[in-house]
Formats: C-alpha cells, sequence, structure tokens
C-alpha cells in the first residue's frame, strides 16, 4: 500500500496504473499454490477498495498456455468493469 499511496502522489492524484505481470516460468502448481491464490485474492480485493477507479490496465506477458484457466478463477474477484 505504501507504493501505491507514492504513486498517487507522483501522479498527482490523477489518471490510471497499468501493471504489466510477467509470469515466464511459473509452473501449473504455483498458479494454483494456496499461498499465490490467496495474495492475489488479497491485492484484488485492496486495490478495489482502496483505489477504486484507479486500474486502467493489465498485461500479463509470458503467460503459460495452461493460465487462462487460473485466470477464469481469478477473475471472480475482480469488480466487473475490471474484467473486461
Amino acid at each position: 500500500q505504501w507504493l501505491s499511496e507514492r504513486c498517487l502522489q507522483a501522479m498527482g492524484h490523477r489518471g490510471r496504473w497499468i501493471q504489466i505481470i510477467d509470469i515466464k516460468g511459473c509452473s501449473l502448481s504455483q498458479c494454483w499454490a494456496k499461498e499465490h491464490l490467496s495474495f492475489v485474492q488479497l491485492l484484488t480485493t485492496c486495490d478495489s477498495l482502496e483505489y477504486p477507479e484507479r486500474l486502467g490496465q493489465v498485461y500479463v506477458i509470458n503467460a503459460p498456455s495452461y493460465f487462462a484457466s487460473v485466470f477464469k478463477f481469478i477473475s471472480k474477484w475482480l469488480e466487473p468493469r475490471t474484467r473486461q
């Protein structure tokens, strides 16, 4: 949260964020690991509660083919507008 606050200050509390997530080398078991899923759920919950309307786009790069099924599961935690 500290980093997010610093970013907001630097942006003058305007604009939207673009996140780039590189998951190269992430195995299927790592994607489905409970601690990793819990962390992603925590991030999505905090961002939607503390920084609504801030997220502009998310790019997931170097995603293995099985990540589509993982994302389908994770996307349930996202706000409907964010999912689009």
